[in-house]
């Protein structure tokens, strides 16, 4: 594989601890300089080392010990090489260890003020905490939400929850996207930004509605159907507009009405994260996910979240209604260097994956190969519609060498209906089956593909196969695709089952 040269990457710093504050309702990200975060394992004490792929333990489906082998079968004495699979070859047998600081411990029995209108009361079961230094595109204050285990045969797992919310790239995709935390897109838990006209819908007629953890779906702890119940989870909301992954503190987009340019998803995830893993120390099995923009936060904040809760622990990714493509045919180089430099991705990728940075901006989504030398028994599941009509409007700023960003005219104002001129359903269709011909090889990777030939879910808004973002709504116990549900897609995930599911 080609390793492109890197474009000057510097890794986030990775040393301190830090002491809780008290009075100000906010979590400390003090950093202590004197202290340094020194083992290979991740954690506490990491630092910005390398660790050898021969001795990181895969943090596989298994919940393999730390004495197996990151490498598999071949001993993990050095690169995997795999002629009939090029996403199994990689050239590095070391890599630098991501985990950020670890901060103090959330308290179970406090719960901070939400950060939004008087009289809103918090989704019952969950608690609320202010994390100080981490902020918001306008700069307010941001925070995270936490749900508790109290059941002893889930205790030791936990679910990260990423949410979405569109991307902040042009003033009228920014006019979508959350500044705060009293911002939702676009609102209401029913349409929630499944397809042009909920986004139109609710922009109209919704007044600003408050992020808080949703009900359904994979948050629904009613249905013995939710491969979730009884964990603990983090409910990560989404106000960066930056896929979770943005470290410019002072980004800008040509527009006077767009609030705030603090694309700071990264900046932010490290905070939580140091506070997250203290929080749960005893964690045996964790598991990454999110949609649409939370979707790729999960992608691409896994590695991050393995490293801090060190490889003895099996992290798996459940990706929902978010890709991206390796192949510039579907992922326009352009478009990439946009997403880079409007957010300042490149301080948040790995310094070492040199693939990751290529000089026309592409190479954005070797980090999943990058993931997959360094992680290898890690498992990531994808669930999503093939004509996904959001992600095919956001990949359609691509189109004629990045022409326009402007979704009205992307979209031509929704006259269209489902239909994005610029990137027709059936190049998408294409660029998703080129993700199993890609991946299925690796053994690594599932699909839930939601197609027009399975059974329309009740939607008004359009067909299924065109829908955005699944997980968090009811449907996620229907059987969209091959006579399974998206809830048994993840609990097969969970299970270590590699399955590529609809058409």
């Amino acid at each position: 594989m080609a390793t492109p040269a890197a474009l000057g990457c510097s890794q986030a710093p990775t040393t301190g601890v830090s002491t809780p504050t008290t009075g100000s309702g906010t979590r400390d990200a003090s950093i202590n300089q004197g202290d340094d975060l020194g083992s290979s394992s991740g954690g506490p004490g990491s630092g910005d080392a390398t660790s050898s792929l021969g001795s990181v333990d895969s943090a596989g489906d298994d919940g393999a010990s730390a004495s197996e082998d990151a490498a598999g079968d071949d001993g993990g004495t050095g690169p995997i090489e795999d002629s009939s699979c090029a996403a199994n070859n990689w050239p590095q047998t070391t890599f630098v260890n991501l985990a950020p600081p670890m901060l103090s411990a959330l308290d179970r029995n406090e719960s901070d003020p939400l950060l939004t209108d008087a009289g809103v009361a918090i989704t019952p079961g969950w608690n609320f905490y202010q994390i100080d230094g981490a902020i918001c595109r306008d700069g307010s204050q941001n925070g995270i939400f936490v749900r508790y285990s109290s059941d002893p045969d889930n205790s030791n797992k936990l679910m990260i929850y990423f949410e979405g919310g569109g991307a902040c790239i042009s003033p009228h995709f920014c006019d979508h996207n959350p500044a705060n935390l009293n911002q939702m897109f676009s609102g209401g838990a029913d349409l929630q930004g499944e397809g042009f006209n909920a986004i139109l819908l609710d922009n109209l007629l919704s007044p600003p509605i408050p992020q808080m953890p949703w009900t359904k779906g994979i948050f629904d702890f009613t249905n013995s159907a939710n491969p979730f119940n009884g964990w603990n989870q983090v409910y990560i909301p989404y106000c960066t507009g930056d896929v979770h992954f943005g470290t410019n503190d002072n980004g800008s987009v040509a527009t006077s009405i767009i609030t705030g340019g603090h694309f700071v998803g990264y900046n932010n995830t490290q905070l939580f994260v140091g506070h997250i893993v203290p929080t749960f120390p005893n964690m045996e099995r964790v598991v990454v996910t999110g949609s649409s923009a939370g979707g790729l936060g999960a992608v691409f904040n896994f590695g991050m979240i393995q490293d801090a809760f060190t490889t003895k622990v099996p992290v798996t990714v459940l990706d929902d209604s978010a890709v991206g493509f390796p192949d510039t045919t579907y992922m326009p180089a352009c478009l990439q260097e946009e997403f880079r430099t409007t957010w300042g991705l490149d301080n948040a990728y790995p310094s070492d994956c040199a693939s990751c940075f290529s000089s026309d901006g592409s190479g954005m989504m070797n980090i999943i190969n990058y993931w997959h030398a360094k992680y290898r028994k890690a498992k990531i599941g994808l669930v999503m519609s093939i004509h996904d009509q959001i992600f095919r409007l956001f990949f359609s700023a691509g189109a004629n060498n990045c022409a326009t960003n402007d979704p009205n005219l992307l979209t031509t104002l929704g006259l269209q209906g489902n239909n994005v001129p610029g990137y027709p359903a059936s190049e998408w269709e294409m660029a998703m089956d080129s993700l199993r011909t890609t991946y299925d090889c690796t053994g690594a990777f599932s699909s839930y593909f939601i197609g027009d030939a399975d059974p329309d879910a009740g939607d008004s808004n359009g067909t299924i196969d065109t829908l955005h973002m699944h997980i968090f709504r009811d449907r996620f116990y229907e059987p969209l695709a091959g006579g399974i549900s998206p809830a048994q897609f993840a609990t097969d995930l969970l299970n270590g089952q590699v399955e590529d599911i609809g058409p």
